[in-house]
């Protein structure tokens, strides 16, 4: 698979847009679709790496940066969960 550097920057604009729309429309499915399309950029930006050859400290600090990005999505949607569960409860 070849990555365009063009497509790159598309991705990152759907993302941005995506995080736009979850600051003004604050969902679980919103979260979730913004994780996802997140968790798919990871995984072309690191084929994209490994095609341009990206240097083994700098790929080492990026795919740090991608987990901790993705960790703190996944403690995010967590508590969006629990949060829609006690309104529930609530409710």
């Amino acid at each position: 698979m070849n990555v365009s550097l063009d497509e790159v920057e598309e991705r990152q604009e759907e993302i941005e847009e995506s995080l736009e729309e979850l600051l003004i429309f604050p969902t679980h499915n919103g979260l979730r679709r913004s994780a996802d399309m997140i968790q798919s950029y990871f995984e072309y930006e690191t084929i994209a790496m490994k095609q341009y050859s990206v240097g083994d400290m700098r790929y080492r600090s990026i795919k740090e940066g991608q987990e901790k990005i993705l960790g703190i999505i996944s403690e995010e949607q967590k508590s969006t969960i629990k949060n829609e569960s006690v309104a529930c409860k609530t409710a």
